[in-house]
């Protein structure tokens, strides 16, 4: 009984997988932003809803080093087996918004991660200035999208060529 559970789970895993890209590549199209802008954020969140609920609920039973465990060790899994493995089949097209905004983000909230993982100052504080830095990131990236149709529609009016790549620089 439990392995067919187990090969249940694992086929609803893969069609909520599926479900999920699609959707999300869908809602990029209608939106017409950039596919990493919604990876960034409602993938991101969906994905990261496991982990979200394992460090709640360890939290809970007092059990922190599962907490930082499951942050920790997503992050890496994500990053290197993710991002890497994709790098290596496709090539990969980086745009401004992620030099600009996305990277140095990233670097910054890790930083602050270590730095408050290394003094030991898990404190009400500092959780607080971490989800402050998440909520303000959260909000830069729809000026991103408005910037974007900003120029996409100036492009249009003034009869230019408006090629999508010109403009995948904003997003």
């Amino acid at each position: 009984m439990d392995s067919i559970l187990f090969i249940l789970s694992f086929i609803m895993l893969f069609l909520g997988g599926e479900f999920l890209v699609k959707s999300s590549v869908a809602i990029a199209l209608k939106m017409r932003i950039s596919t990493l802008v919604v990876g960034m954020t409602v993938v991101s969140f969906a994905t990261s809803a496991p982990e979200l609920f394992v460090s709640i609920k360890s939290a809970l039973d007092g059990v922190t080093d599962i907490t930082f465990g499951s942050v920790i060790g997503s992050n890496i899994a994500n990053i290197t087996l993710v991002l890497g493995l994709t790098a290596m089949v496709f090539q990969i097209k980086i745009t401004k918004q992620t030099y600009l905004l996305n990277y140095p983000v990233m670097l910054f909230t890790s930083v602050l991660f270590g730095v408050v993982l290394f003094f030991g100052l898990l404190l009400i504080y500092t959780f607080k200035v971490l989800v402050i830095c998440g909520l303000i990131y959260i909000c830069l990236i729809p000026f991103g999208y408005f910037s974007y149709q900003k120029i996409y529609k100036q492009k249009i009016l003034s009869g230019e060529n408006h090629d999508n790549d010109d403009l995948e620089d904003i997003l």
